[in-house]
This record gives structure tokens, sequence and C-alpha cells, in this order.
């Protein structure tokens, strides 16, 4: 079961650009609708988080698509994601699946990254 990615190591400057729009959009979806969720509701913190964890938690993931996703990512205001049990038990899914975290903290894996953003 062969996995395709987006887009080449040799295409990051073209896929930085699209990840930076995404990112746009994902921040503007968030600043525009945030007020108007009731509790409970998921906004658009939410649906890119459990975007990434469906998408760049593979083991096999490259380190340049981690990378690019990583650098534009953080970007956001993730201090107004309020995780639910959902995406908590995906978080954890994830982490379970992937191999151990090395003791090195500049090799952490993609799990580690996302619960330290939390």
């Amino acid at each position: 079961n062969t996995r395709c990615y987006p887009w080449l190591e040799t295409d990051a400057s073209a896929a930085g650009c699209l990840v930076s729009l995404y990112v746009q959009l994902t921040d503007t979806l968030h600043q525009k609708f945030r007020e108007r969720l009731l509790p409970g509701q998921r906004g658009a913190l939410w649906l890119c988080l459990m975007q990434y964890c469906e998408s760049c938690t593979s083991p096999r993931t490259p380190e340049y698509l981690l990378y690019l996703y990583h650098t534009h990512l953080r970007s956001l205001p993730w201090r107004h994601l309020h995780p639910d049990t959902q995406l908590m038990e995906h978080l954890f899914n994830v982490r379970c699946s992937l191999t151990p975290v090395p003791a090195d903290p500049d090799k952490l894996c993609t799990a580690e990254l996302v619960s330290i953003t939390l």
C-alpha cells in the first residue's frame, strides 16, 4: 500500500505557498466564526488539527512535509483550541501508532509536536 504525498521535496517553495494559503484561510475562518460557535461546536482549528492528524502522522511521513506544515501551522492561534473527547482520542491514537519518542528533543515525533502545541 504505497502512500502518495502532495508534493516532492523539490517543490517546497510552491508547496510553502499552498500551505501558507491554507493556514491563512484556517485563521480567517477561525476569526470570523469563533464568536458564533456555541459551546461544544467545532471550529476551524479543530478541523485543521483533525486533518493534520489524518494526513501527516504516518510514521513514514517525510520530514520535509512535516517541517513545512509545522513551520506554517505554528502561526495559528492554538490557545483558542478547546479539544473535545474525540480530538483527544484521535491524538492519543496517533501517539500510540507512532514509534517511541527519541530522547533527543530535536527529533520529536509528530504526535509529540502536536501535543506540545496544545
